[in-house]
């Protein structure tokens, strides 16, 4: 394995090195335009296949990881975020591995993190046995870790500069780049319905979707609700479609391509995600790919990017106030008076806000 990584380019002067858990098909498409990237990750996403894995990242155990940059990282080494609690274990050792092996090189290596968590750590630490114990003990070795092993973070959204502050002072001191998407181009096709993409579950607001569809489907007759994706909420969805296939769609799984495909024929976009347990989303995939294709959004204020949306004129309801009947009216909102595709365009910056945060966290501008 080392020997294969110091062939593509580890030892190159200047490379960098990032470490994924899971590369999925965006990662995949970002790393495939920074040849200067040495990716490691540990397993791969449903959304990619193993022929769209580009010939800079590289499938490596976690022992290999630490290997890998204890030997040959060159300057900067991106772990994943802090208060992705699961994975901190395999982060902090990654990290520590990548300064040991600076200082026994005399190489001065820098290790960085990009984070969008907006969940706090004490709900993300949740209802635990010893839960009292856990979340000192646990906290203690955050602290430790993000004052002693890491040099610099960029925040994908001001919710997860709040959450991180809340543990970590020094975060207020790092930089919030929004993780929002170029644009892809709107193109000239006529568009219509609503799309909603991703994991079929309660937590994912697709039951309460349905639902405020069903109050609808009258008022816009030749409008049509796509679903795709799979779940645990999969099978109701299937009855749910048969019930009126004229206006409902189940697509299932779809891969990375069909799915922007998908987004692309659409007006509307819908993702009233609902906080469940320790999880809250972060910023949400398919927002990110509807704003690049010029969608309304139609989403709960879950979202790190909730402020963005509401501020350009899409439709963001609280999630303390989510009902059939409040998606409902939003919805039929943005379908009576979409947004103009140009103006969603139009408000996305040049550069995607990744690749922005790549270049503060691995020494430029970001300008």
């Amino acid at each position: 394995m080392l020997t294969h990584l110091t062939r593509v380019g580890m030892r190159r002067p200047g490379s960098t090195v990032q470490v994924l858990p899971e590369l999925r098909a965006k990662q995949a498409e970002h790393l495939a335009e920074r040849p200067d990237v040495t990716c490691l990750f540990y397993g791969i996403k449903w959304d990619i296949r193993e022929g769209d894995v580009p010939n800079n990242a590289h499938a490596v155990s976690i022992w290999q990881a630490c290997l890998g940059v204890a030997l040959y990282a060159q300057s900067t080494v991106e772990v994943p975020e802090p208060l992705w609690l699961r994975e901190f274990p395999r982060t902090a050792v990654v990290a520590l591995s990548a300064k040991l092996g600076g200082v026994i090189r005399r190489k001065q290596v820098r290790v960085v993190s990009y984070a969008i968590e907006n969940s706090e750590f004490s709900e993300l630490v949740g209802d635990v046995p010893c839960h009292r114990f856990v979340r000192l003990v646990l906290g203690a070795f955050l602290k430790l870790y993000l004052r002693y092993a890491v040099d610099f973070v960029v925040f994908g959204t001001p919710g997860a500069q709040r959450a991180y502050a809340a543990v970590w002072p020094r975060a207020e001191r790092y930089p919030v780049i929004l993780e929002l998407p170029a644009s892809r181009g709107v193109g000239r096709r006529a568009r219509q319905g609503l799309v909603f993409l991703g994991e079929t579950s309660p937590r994912k607001g697709v039951d309460v979707a349905m639902s405020s569809w069903e109050l609808l489907e009258v008022e816009f007759p030749d409008a049509v609700f796509s679903i795709a994706g799979t779940g645990p909420l999969d099978d109701a969805i299937t009855r749910w479609c048969r019930a009126n296939p004229g206006q409902r769609r189940f697509l299932g799984l779809l891969p990375h391509e069909e799915a922007l495909e998908l987004i692309g024929s659409a007006l509307v976009l819908v993702a009233p995600s609902v906080r469940e347990k320790r999880w809250r989303e972060q910023v949400g995939l398919p927002i990110s790919e509807a704003l690049s294709l010029g969608l309304t959004v139609v989403t709960t204020d879950e979202t790190g990017l909730a402020g963005y949306l509401s501020s350009r004129g899409h439709q963001v309801v609280q999630s303390e106030m989510l009902s059939p009947q409040s998606l409902a009216a939003a919805m039929s909102a943005a379908l009576a008076s979409p947004l103009p595709m140009s103006h969603v365009s139009g408000d996305l910056p040049a550069v995607h806000g990744r690749h922005r945060s790549h270049e503060v966290l691995h020494g430029g501008s970001g300008d």
